[in-house]
């Protein structure tokens, strides 16, 4: 629950009293210990509005982030770069696995990439997240994933769009195992 603090403060004008009332972020992440081991996690980060990852030179730059980010931290991931944000999940390959610091890793990587190279370009503050339940959830995650360029009008068949892909997965056997199945 938000924690709320309010205070009565005097208006000049005539109508009397204003109420305003100051906000604190209400915490949402699970505990971190969540996130780490062998359970994948999809997590999707949105660029500050008005920015666009609209080259493939960026992408490639977003990919080399994530990647050093998902190896650092014992992952490997399927991602897919939009226009204004990106998705990706994270698959730990053992106990020392970390989901969720790869992600930061990512943010801060690119981040500083962006800071040195696109200077008007930055990720919001957060991101959204996912811990998968079961199998059949993350394969329904993976679909939502993959197909989001289709359903966006950017791909007839998710495969073709050039900024989705994988680091630590053989790209191929993903097509095949998910290609044929439709969101």
């Amino acid at each position: 629950m938000a924690w709320l603090w309010g205070c009565l403060q005097r208006n000049t004008q005539p109508e009397g009293w204003a109420y305003c009332v100051k906000v604190r972020e209400k915490k949402h992440r699970l505990d971190l210990g969540f996130y780490k081991g062998k359970r994948p996690v999809t997590f999707t980060a949105n660029l500050k509005e008005g920015a666009e990852f609209v080259t493939e030179a960026v992408v490639d730059e977003m990919v080399r982030a994530l990647k050093r980010g998902a190896e650092e931290n014992g992952c490997r991931c399927i991602y897919t770069f939009m226009p204004g944000h990106m998705h990706v999940i994270m698959f730990g390959d053992g106990a020392h696995s970390d989901a969720y610091s790869a992600m930061v890793k990512f943010k801060q990587y690119s981040g500083y990439w962006f800071s040195q190279n696109l200077p008007g370009v930055k990720w919001q503050k957060d991101f959204w997240d996912h811990i998968h339940r079961d199998e059949t959830d993350m394969n329904n995650q993976i679909l939502y994933v993959l197909n989001n360029p289709v359903k966006a009008g950017l791909a007839k068949r998710w495969w073709e769009y050039p900024f989705s892909g994988s680091v630590g997965f053989d790209w191929e056997k993903v097509v095949e195992r998910f290609g044929s199945e439709d969101g």
